[in-house]
C-alpha cells in the first residue's frame, strides 16, 4: 500500500526545463543553478565526503557535477573503497599496482546504496546530482572507460532503475565524451537514447566534451546544452549566441578552475573566476565553479 502525503516546504520536486532557456521545479518555483564540481568525492575516504558535505552546506552551491565511476588523475590517485561490479579475481601487475577482473554481469549493490545515500545527502542541501555516467579519467587502471556497449547498456539500465526515483538526479552522459576514445558518436547517441528511454520521469540529461568540441544538442534527447569552454564568458554577450543557436538552456559546465595550478585551465583567481560567471550569467547562461588547489 503506497500512501501519498504533501510535500514539505522544502521540497520543490523535479527540476524541468522551464520557457525555453530556463529551469523550474515541478511545483513552480524557479531554479538558478549555480553549481559546482567534485567529480571524485564519493570514491575518496569517509572523512572526506562528510568534509565536503560539510562545506556544501555553507556553500550556497546547489548543483555538483560529479562522476559515477572511480577517477585516475593527476591529483586522484586513491583506489576506492567500493567498485560498481563484483570482482571475479585480482592480481598484480609489475609495479605491484592491483588489477582487477571484473563480473559484468553483477553489479555491487553496496556501491550503489553508497552512491543513494550521498545523494540523498545532497538532496537533503537543497542540491542537484549532476551525474556523469561515463568518463575518460580511468586510462586502463579499471577498464570502466572501455567496456562492451552490451555491458554499457545493462549498466544504464541499472542505475536508471535505481536512481530514477531521486528528484535531484540529473543525467550526464559523460565529461569530455570525445577523450572516450572507445566510443564513437553513434554508440554516445546509443547511450543517450538508452537513458532517456529507461528514466520514466525523464529527467533532466546532456553530455559534455572537451573544450569547445560541441555536441549535436538539438538532439531531443539533451534536456539542455552542457559544455566546456572559456570562449563565451570572455564577453557580456556570446553566450546569448548559444542561446540563439540551439534554443535550450546553456550551461557552461567548465570555464577554467579557480586555482593555484600549473595547468591554464586551473590556475584562475577568485575574482577572474567571478567576472567569467558574471559574464554568463547576465548573457542569460548559467555557469559551473569549480576549484583546483593543491
Amino acid at each position: 500500500v503506497f500512501e501519498c502525503i504533501k510535500a514539505s516546504d522544502k521540497n520543490h520536486g523535479i527540476v524541468k526545463v522551464s520557457n525555453t532557456y530556463y529551469f523550474k521545479y515541478a511545483d513552480g518555483k524557479h531554479y538558478y543553478p549555480f553549481g559546482t564540481t567534485a567529480y571524485a568525492w564519493t570514491h575518496m575516504g569517509n572523512t572526506l565526503q562528510e568534509e565536503t558535505l560539510q562545506s556544501l552546506k555553507a556553500s550556497g552551491f546547489n548543483k555538483v557535477r560529479m562522476c559515477v565511476f572511480p577517477k585516475d588523475y593527476n591529483l586522484v590517485k586513491e583506489e576506492p573503497e567500493l567498485y560498481p561490479f563484483e570482482i571475479k579475481k585480482t592480481s598484480k601487475d609489475a609495479e605491484g599496482n592491483n588489477v582487477f577482473t571484473w563480473d559484468f554481469e553483477h553489479f555491487n549493490t553496496k556501491f550503489f546504496q553508497h552512491l543513494e545515500k550521498r545523494i540523498a545527502n545532497l538532496d537533503a542541501l537543497g542540491i542537484e546530482a549532476d551525474l556523469i555516467l561515463f568518463h575518460p579519467y580511468d586510462k586502463g587502471r579499471w577498464g570502466f572507460d572501455s567496456m562492451s556497449n552490451e555491458v554499457n547498456i545493462n549498466y544504464i539500465k541499472y542505475i536508471t532503475a535505481r536512481l530514477s526515483a531521486y528528484k535531484n538526479v540529473w543525467w550526464s552522459l559523460a565529461n569530455e565524451w570525445d577523450y572516450v576514445k572507445a566510443k564513437t558518436v553513434k554508440d554516445w547517441d546509443l547511450l543517450t537514447e538508452t537513458v532517456v528511454k529507461n528514466d520514466p520521469y525523464k529527467h533532466l540529461c546532456s553530455i559534455h566534451g572537451a573544450t569547445a568540441t560541441y555536441y549535436d544538442y538539438s538532439k531531443p534527447e539533451f534536456s539542455h546544452v552542457s559544455v566546456q569552454d572559456e570562449a563565451p564568458v570572455q564577453n557580456a554577450y556570446s553566450s546569448a549566441t548559444l542561446r540563439n543557436i540551439y534554443h535550450k538552456p546553456i550551461i557552461l559546465d567548465e570555464v577554467g578552475y579557480e586555482g593555484n595550478l600549473e595547468s591554464r585551465w586551473g590556475r584562475h583567481s577568485p575574482e577572474f573566476m567571478t567576472h567569467l560567471v558574471w559574464n554568463g550569467l547576465i548573457a542569460g547562461a548559467y555557469v559551473t565553479h569549480g576549484e583546483t588547489y593543491k
